[in-house]
């Protein structure tokens, strides 16, 4: 999906098209951060 939109903008300019893909992008990077601050949270406690 993000892949898709990013094509979208780069083919019509489209600003709303481009501002799905930056929300896409902010998306997936917190909820990778999430995932890393769980696995070490888990780990402190297992230690």
């Amino acid at each position: 999906m993000k892949d898709f939109m990013w094509n979208l903008f780069q083919k019509t300019g489209n600003i709303k098209s481009y501002i799905l893909y930056r929300e896409l992008v902010e998306k997936e990077n917190s909820s990778s951060e999430e995932r890393i601050s769980f696995e070490q949270s888990a780990t402190t406690n297992i230690n």
